[in-house]
């Protein structure tokens, strides 16, 4: 019985204790419920975001996304940076082919642009002198005692020279330079010689000359040595191993060297046509040409001599001189006289006042 009272009076006082604490809770409105229910999801919805935040800055890594992550982050392997390396390659060799190129156009339209200015101050000069300038000094001044016709002579702009190449007998020049790029559309040609020199392998390509001079006979280019002959590779010979039987011994022909303007006939050297070997010895050749002898050709007697002398054809001044006397000729293919005298004869032209006079208003002079 005790033991149940007890327990009653517990159950009771832990009643009562709650009781009291609800009592003492502040009742609350319904507004200030809703107020508190909107901060507590605000609340929620910020937590959410620091978390997500928090696992995007710092994940959490286990084992595997380790390995994962160490697989991703590894260098290229030999072969990829290879083929980038050939690929920088390429493009810096083209980008290098390309501004070379540029370059080497820029500098020749540099070299026209001179010759052509060089060229007006020599024909300046020409029209105040009435010659052209015998030389001209490349980096000084192209002047006489009065005028300034260029001020500074140009100069190649590549360490080369230009050559300016005085023509006395014509009175004319030519002016020589090479250029770079040999598919110009202004390339002329390969031009050298002792006295034409660019100092570019020795050889120029690019010309300009005076109306009154052509343009020179282009040659080969300077690389290929037109006097240059092949080589000959001797023979190799097999050694032949000696045989027992013998070998007769064989006559060797003996070689016979004829001379010039001859031919070897039957073991003999004998003089070509037309040619006599008047020493006796073949050795020197034959060197006395034999002249044709000149036979007159007559002169063909006419078999008539028409009237007038105009209807008479003929073939030299012969046959008319024999019909018609000294003063005939056969002109062009007919005999005619003159018909005027000198000193009043009427006449139609010069050949009428043959053979001192002229015709001048239709009487002979």
């Amino acid at each position: 019985m005790t033991a149940r009272r007890s327990s009653k009076k517990i159950t009771k006082k832990r009643k009562s204790t709650a009781r009291q604490a609800k009592s003492r809770q502040p009742i609350r409105s319904k507004k200030t419920k809703q107020k508190s229910s909107c901060f507590q999801k605000k609340l929620q919805t910020w937590r959410k975001l620091a978390k997500q935040i928090k696992r995007n800055i710092c994940p959490k890594q286990n084992k595997k996304s380790k390995s994962k992550k160490h697989h991703q982050k590894r260098g290229f392997t030999l072969l990829e940076t290879l083929i980038i390396i050939t690929i920088i390659g390429i493009l810096v060799a083209i980008g290098l082919t390309s501004y070379t190129n540029i370059q080497a156009r820029a500098r020749d339209t540099k070299r026209k642009n001179d010759l052509d200015s060089l060229q007006e101050a020599v024909e300046l000069y020409h029209l105040d002198h009435d010659t052209y300038p015998a030389s001209i000094a490349w980096g000084g001044s192209l002047t006489d005692d009065s005028t300034v016709y260029m001020a500074e002579v140009p100069q190649d702009p590549s360490g080369n020279t230009y050559v300016y190449e005085y023509l006395e007998v014509e009175d004319g020049y030519r002016l020589y330079s090479t250029l770079e790029n040999v598919n110009d559309e202004d390339f002329s040609g390969w031009y050298y010689s002792d006295d034409i020199d660019c100092e570019a392998d020795n050889a120029c390509n690019y010309v300009i000359t005076s109306t009154n001079v052509p343009d020179p006979i282009s040659q080969v280019e300077p690389d290929v040595d037109p006097t240059a002959t092949p080589t000959t590779v001797p023979p190799t010979t097999t050694p032949v191993p000696p045989t027992s039987t013998p070998v007769p011994p064989t006559s060797t022909p003996t070689l016979i060297n004829c001379g010039n303007n001859m031919v070897l006939v039957d073991g003999q050297c004998e003089c070509v046509e037309g040619y006599i070997d008047s020493d006796g010895d073949p050795s020197n050749g034959c060197e006395d040409l034999i002249l044709p002898t000149s036979t007159p050709i007559p002169t063909p007697e006419p078999t008539s001599c028409p009237s007038p002398s105009t209807d008479m054809d003929c073939t030299g001044d012969a046959e008319c001189i024999a019909c018609y006397g000294s003063m005939a000729r056969c002109m062009p293919d007919r005999c005619e006289v003159p018909t005027g005298v000198v000193g009043g004869g009427d006449c139609t032209d010069d050949f009428d006042c043959f053979p001192d006079g002229l015709c001048i208003d239709n009487l002979c002079q």
